[in-house]
């Protein structure tokens, strides 16, 4: 599905000029084609791409020199020219985003919503898209002001219907905790707009997380590592604003009970079904956020996909045939609906992980209990060792273990509890330790597990800088797949060439559990 639908955009955006399709908002489609595509694709050459990066930058020129235009799509526009620069080089672009970003700034009503430009009122859906924005400027370590987030969020809680919902431009209360009755165009897609909007507050403010999540630019790891943000400047973010989480999830709660009450169900005719699935998947996966639980096979996901299954028509798109009337383009449909299948919101926030602190890979520097001397491990029984061995090369000094000081033949515990948190340790070690020591042992030790659940680990560790990770993930692949010449990595390979021996590797195990989703 998801093939089918960029295959469309790529037809779409590069028939006409500047990969305009037949979108009257030809800037804005072509930026979120862009985002969409590079989401997938990361190849930031590809046409579609770079004529959505052209349209971004050409935004960010102007918006430097003359500030925001008064445009009926502008906070739309800006936000997503933000996403795509962020997703597709943030260092590179870092002048441009945060250009783009202070004009964005600069519109925000003084009640905290943002809207059109020419009005006073707030709008829901373009409030929702600006916070997104200032989130993911977050996450990347741009100067994003907290007093900014703060005023969006407390304008989204003063203007939450008192059923739950939220409108579309909103009424607003003048009081957290008093509710107005909003606008007649609530509904699914402004309500999971406010709520989703609310949730990506709280994660701002470190409510839900005690940490953030950075692309991080460390020499010599694997691209996708995120590092931990600075806890002393998330404790002052935390502290700083006022409302409790218990407070804030009220709320959302009052959203989800909403939502539960009215299932959805696709009006006839034109409506703005696609709008409202990719607002849904973002609601979803920050409510998953802030209740600390990321379902392997959520049934709001699963409903969605049967739902895009029977819309996608014949050419690959959405939106596109008399029978699937949408109030947006159908290349904007398209790319919507490619960002709901490939759980791109919960791409972007993370994986929670297992027995650590949700939002970082912070491997613990406590080596106190490591019964050990020096770089050898001395009278441990076999399944002891590799708990031994785990807390050595968790340590700071990893690289310096001795080759020899690695028994031949380790075991894991037969414990199904204790293996099953020796698996996970493991497996953070070969995803996110700095050591290249650590990540070889890891990844061998993984590959001869024999486990289906490591398997996804073991594809990401092709991607390793070190080659002896990327035999080690290789032949742990070929082991557990019984696919004795299943495909490797070689040493010098280029990135398209490793994402196509990936890519053979995910779909295997896709086809074994199609419902799992990969976080690059």
């Amino acid at each position: 599905m998801v093939d089918r639908g960029l295959a469309f955009i790529e037809k779409q955006l590069t028939a006409g000029p500047k990969g305009a399709g037949t979108d009257p908002n030809a800037e804005g489609a072509s930026m979120l084609c862009a985002y969409t595509h590079h989401k997938v694709r990361q190849d930031p050459s590809h046409p579609v791409v770079v004529a959505g990066i052209e349209s971004a930058l050409s935004l960010a020129r102007n918006a430097m020199a003359n500030g925001l235009p008064v445009k009926a799509e502008i906070t739309y526009e800006t936000s997503v020219a933000i996403l795509l620069l962020l997703d597709i080089d943030a260092r590179k672009y870092a002048t441009q985003i945060q250009g783009l970003a202070n004009a964005l700034m600069a519109v925000q009503k003084p009640h905290g919503g943002f809207g059109y430009l020419n009005e006073q009122l707030g709008d829901t859906s373009q409030t929702q898209y600006c916070v997104l924005a200032m989130w993911s400027l977050d996450q990347a370590d741009f100067k994003v002001p907290r007093i900014a987030m703060d005023r969006a969020v407390q304008w989204l809680l003063r203007t939450q219907d008192p059923t739950g919902q939220w409108g579309y431009k909103g009424v607003d209360s003048n009081r957290i905790g008093a509710k107005e009755t909003q606008d007649n165009y609530k509904g699914h897609s402004l309500t999971t707009a406010g709520g989703g909007s609310v949730l990506i507050g709280g994660d701002f403010f470190g409510l839900w997380r005690s940490t953030k999540q950075l692309k991080g630019d460390v020499e010599n790891l694997p691209p996708a590592l995120k590092e931990q943000a600075n806890l002393e400047e998330m404790k002052a973010k935390r502290e700083s604003f006022k409302i409790p989480a218990e407070e804030l999830m009220t709320y959302v709660n009052a959203s989800k009970n909403w939502l539960n009450q009215n299932p959805y169900r696709r009006p006839g005719g034109r409506s703005w079904f696609y709008y409202y699935i990719y607002t849904l998947e973002r609601y979803e996966s920050f409510l998953e956020v802030a209740n600390g639980k990321q379902p392997k096979d959520p049934a709001w996901y699963n409903q969605g996909v049967e739902m895009l299954r029977d819309a996608q028509s014949p050419e690959g798109a959405w939106g596109l045939a008399a029978s699937d009337q949408s109030n947006a383009s159908a290349e904007i449909s398209t790319a919507f609906s490619v960002l709901f299948l490939i759980r791109s919101t919960k791409k972007a926030i993370g994986d929670l992980g297992e027995g650590i602190m949700a939002g970082g890979w912070k491997l613990p520097d406590d080596t106190t209990q490591i019964r050990v001397e020096g770089t050898q491990i001395k009278g441990k029984a076999v399944a002891m060792v590799v708990t031994d061995l785990l807390g050595m090369l968790e340590g700071e000094d990893a690289n310096s273990i001795e080759k020899g000081s690695i028994p031949e033949g380790l075991k894991l515990a037969t414990d199904p509890e204790e293996r099953r948190k020796q698996l996970s340790r493991l497996e953070r070690l070969s995803r996110g330790s700095q050591s290249f020591m650590a990540r070889r042992v890891a990844t061998r030790l993984l590959g001869q597990s024999d486990d289906l659940q490591v398997v996804p680990t073991l594809i990401f560790a092709l991607t390793d800088p070190d080659s002896v990770v990327k035999t080690y993930a290789r032949d742990g692949l070929r082991f557990i797949s019984r696919r004795f010449n299943g495909p490797g990595v070689e040493a010098d390979a280029k990135p398209l060439e490793v994402k196509a021996v990936v890519d053979k590797w995910r779909k295997w195990y896709n086809d074994l559990d199609p419902g799992y989703v990969f976080l690059d």
